[in-house]
């Protein structure tokens, strides 16, 4: 898609493109592209012909990386009060979506600037456990700036040849200056040209929650002080202040609400798990895990804050954000996963639903698939042939949408001509007259007609039938192999309730459901199946279909290693070394990571060595 204009992300003007500097190999400079170069993408030096590899904008003389130019810019912001961790949050998510291989997402960073940035925090919260340092307030830091693909292609892009693309920009600042958004406008420039903004918030500002928690987990979760250095500021405040904000900056009228999507995420959820149990926000993402967005989920979650905070007493917090954005939805999530060992030092990280608010945040711009929203799938294909109605695809579009109106056209004709011969046609009008055959003659024929031999069915075993639909399921003929599983399943076959239980934990052939895929493990694992009592254990781990319960997860990871299940071993031992559902001890966690490396489970092998065997 040729895209003509784009937005400084340095200083936040609007640049055409054929008013950008350029630079080429040689280092020639102040040549101009033009219009037709930048549709092709291809732009070269007037003075070597060599092609172009820098490009400035001419406003503050910043790189701009070559994606952003050809690719729509999404510009996203995020903003909180003090200490909601934000820094901590857009690491994790960030990290969180490169290893998301189920989306066919391909994230990667534009410039030094942020590698740099994203590689010392990984570092800090991934590898050391410890919390990042504080975002200076009263400066503005560099954004961050990605590039971020889909790798799955519908037939428009196909056709195209286009790359669904986005440069996916992130602006960090400190709490303390969107605190005070009226007093630092210029630090907040960006906020008025984000096509969508995260709300982060510490739960723990709110007066209600904090009474509610233990003074330890408090210290340990807020560092030690206190979550926001302004006592004068709250929560609701900030959401006015930063409303009143962006109508000032984009001209509209006072009181009016703003349609820019907010998502208004609550962090730290790990310490209030326990005012969560069995409630949808406490249970596993599937958004990852299905590879689209589910707004059904969503809307739980959504409920379930709403329902918490009107508990708590802060229904005025939920009004002040109805009075100011007319699209905003609540969420929950753990950067960390665990309430923090102590006011510095941290669990291994296991996010939390990290990456919910940005998959919403994709799914609004039909950047990646989801359900459960209406008319979401016809958008997504009129979005997708407009993307593909572009400059340097003007010809070819022409023809195919010329090509489409003429087979609709005939389509109808044809529809039409069929309905007038049905009703006029002299065959269809006719009456067939069919002879009474004579009473002996029928006789005589029924008679006469030979007898046919007995056929002898032979019922197939339960075996049998299994085998028949593993070869459709190694074949991924999912809807033909789903059946079969059913029918053997329901007469007690253990291996077929396993791989039904699978089908629907994958949406292999029909309708993703974790609770079902539950029910079909359960009853496959009380029949003694290993791989089905390892991933009623994976379920019971990350919460899929019934309440998260590390404890019942290592049951089950138990019982399939006593089978000789080499992940259930492999992962029992991990439950073991990490105190995840079981006491901590070492050596029985190298007991069970030596018995799984026994059977070849390299994973095991590497901790085994670390451990020093």
């Amino acid at each position: 898609m040729a895209i003509m204009n784009t937005i400084c992300p340095f200083c936040f003007n609007k640049v055409a493109l054929t008013d950008l500097d350029c630079e080429c190999l040689d280092g020639h400079t102040g040549t101009r592209g033009t219009a037709i170069e930048f549709i092709q993408q291809r732009v070269k030096c007037k003075s070597c012909n060599k092609d172009i590899i820098r490009f400035k904008c001419p406003r503050c003389n910043e790189e701009l990386p070559k994606s952003i130019l050809h690719t729509e810019n999404l510009l996203f912001s995020i903003i909180g009060v003090s200490a909601s961790g934000k820094t901590n949050y857009i690491t994790v998510m960030l990290e969180e979506l490169k290893r998301a291989s189920n989306l066919q997402l391909a994230l990667y960073s534009q410039n030094m600037n942020t590698r740099t940035h994203q590689g010392e925090n990984y570092k800090v919260l991934y590898e050391n456990h410890q919390k990042p340092p504080p975002t200076t307030p009263g400066v503005l830091t560099p954004p961050q700036i990605w590039g971020i693909k889909k790798l799955e292609q519908n037939f428009l892009q196909k056709l195209s040849k286009e790359v669904s693309a986005y440069t996916f920009i992130i602006y960090d600042g400190a709490g303390e200056d969107q605190e005070h958004i009226a007093d630092n406008p210029s630090l907040c420039n960006y906020i008025k040209i984000s096509k969508a903004i995260m709300v982060v918030i510490d739960p723990m500002i709110l007066q209600s929650v904090k009474n509610s928690l233990s003074r330890d987990i408090y210290n340990k979760s807020t560092g030690g002080g206190s979550v926001s250095g302004d006592n004068d500021k709250n929560s609701i405040d900030i959401v006015n202040d930063l409303a009143e904000f962006i109508r000032k900056a984009c001209g509209f009228r006072v009181g009016a609400q703003i349609k820019v999507p907010a998502a208004v995420v609550f962090t730290k959820m790990d310490a209030l798990m326990d005012e969560f149990k069995n409630r949808t926000v406490s249970m596993s993402s599937p958004h990852v895990h299905s590879g689209y967005f589910d707004y059904s989920d969503a809307r739980e979650v959504d409920r379930d804050i709403r329902e918490w905070l009107s508990v708590k007493g802060e229904d005025a917090f939920i009004n002040a954000l109805k009075a100011n954005f007319a699209d905003f939805t609540f969420f929950g999530v753990s950067s960390y996963g665990d309430v923090p060992v102590s006011t510095s030092e941290l669990n291994p990280i296991r996010p939390h639903r990290v990456l919910d608010p940005i998959l919403w945040l994709f799914a609004k711009n039909y950047f990646i698939g989801a359900n459960g929203m209406k008319f979401n799938k016809i958008s997504t294909v009129f979005r997708g042939f407009c993307r593909f109605l572009s400059p340097q695809h003007y010809i070819k579009s022409k023809v195919i949408l010329a090509a489409l109106i003429m087979v609709l056209a005939i389509v109808v004709i044809v529809v039409a001509n069929v309905g007038k011969i049905t009703a006029t046609s002299p065959i269809a009008a006719t009456p067939v007259v069919v002879p009474e055959a004579a009473p002996l003659e029928l006789e005589a024929a029924t008679s006469a007609a030979p007898a046919k031999p007995a056929v002898t069915v032979t019922k197939k075993t339960p075996q049998q039938r299994y085998d028949e639909a593993m070869v459709f399921y190694n074949q991924k003929r999912y809807t033909a192999a789903v059946p079969i599983f059913r029918e053997v399943a329901d007469q007690g076959y253990a291996p077929a309730q396993y791989y039904l239980g699978l089908c629907y934990a994958d949406g292999l052939g029909l309708a993703q459901d974790y609770g079902k895929a539950v029910e079909w493990y359960r009853k496959a694992a009380d029949h003694g199946n290993a791989l089905a009592q390892y991933n009623l254990g994976l379920c019971y781990a990350d919460g899929l279909g019934l309440a998260q319960d590390y404890g019942k997860a290592a049951e089950w990871y138990r019982k399939a290693a006593d089978h000789g299940n080499a992940d259930a071993q492999y992962i029992l031992g991990i439950c073991y070394e990490y105190d995840l559902g079981l006491p901590h001890d070492i050596e029985k966690a190298k007991e069970w990571y030596r018995k799984s490396a026994a059977q070849g489970n390299e994973e095991a092998k590497k901790r085994l060595a670390e451990l020093g065997g």
